[in-house]
C-alpha cells in the first residue's frame, strides 16, 4: 500500500514539473503548467502542450498604447479623488449645519430659561424679597453663631 501511495506521489510531482517545463517552453506561466500537471496529470500536460505559445509581441504593448493606458488610469485616479473631495465637502457642510442648528437650539433654550426666570421673578416679587432677606440672615447669622459658640467654649 505504501509503495502505491509513494508511486502516486512521485508521478504527481513528475507531471507537475513536466507541466512547468512545457509552460516554460511556450512562454506561458510556470504556475499554470504546474497546476495543470499536478491536478490533471498526463492530461494536464497534454492540455498545456496544446495551448498556444505566447510570443514577445503578445506580451508587449506599444508606447502609444502604454501612454493611453497610463492616461486612462490617471484620469480614473483623478475622478476618484474628485468624488472623495466632493463627499468630504458635503460631509463638512452637513456637519457645519448640524453644529449651527445645535447652537441655535441651545441659544433658544437659554433665552427661554431666562424669560421663564424673569417671569417668575416678576410674578413672585414678595417671595424673592423674603428669600433675599433670609439669605442675608443666614449669611450673617452663621458667623454670629460660630462666634457665640467660641465664646461659650472659652468661658467654660
Amino acid at each position: 500500500m505504501e509503495i502505491v501511495l509513494f508511486a502516486v506521489f512521485v508521478s504527481w510531482v513528475i507531471f507537475a514539473v513536466f507541466g512547468c517545463w512545457i509552460a516554460g517552453q511556450k512562454n506561458r506561466s510556470f504556475g499554470e503548467g504546474f497546476f495543470l500537471g499536478m491536478f490533471f496529470g498526463p492530461l494536464g500536460c497534454l492540455i498545456e502542450a496544446i495551448l498556444p505559445s505566447v510570443t514577445k509581441e503578445d506580451m508587449s504593448i506599444s508606447s502609444a498604447e502604454a501612454a493611453r493606458i497610463a492616461q486612462a488610469y490617471q484620469q480614473q485616479i483623478n475622478d476618484q479623488y474628485q468624488r472623495e473631495r466632493a463627499l468630504e465637502a458635503k460631509r463638512l457642510i452637513d456637519l457645519d449645519a448640524a453644529r449651527r442648528a445645535t447652537r441655535l437650539a441651545r441659544d433658544a433654550a437659554r433665552r427661554a430659561r431666562a424669560a421663564r426666570w424673569n417671569q417668575f421673578k416678576n410674578d413672585h416679587k414678595e417671595l424673592m424679597e423674603i428669600v433675599r432677606y433670609a439669605t442675608y440672615g443666614v449669611v450673617f447669622s452663621v458667623p454670629a453663631c460660630v462666634v457665640i459658640a467660641i465664646v461659650i467654649s472659652i468661658a467654660l
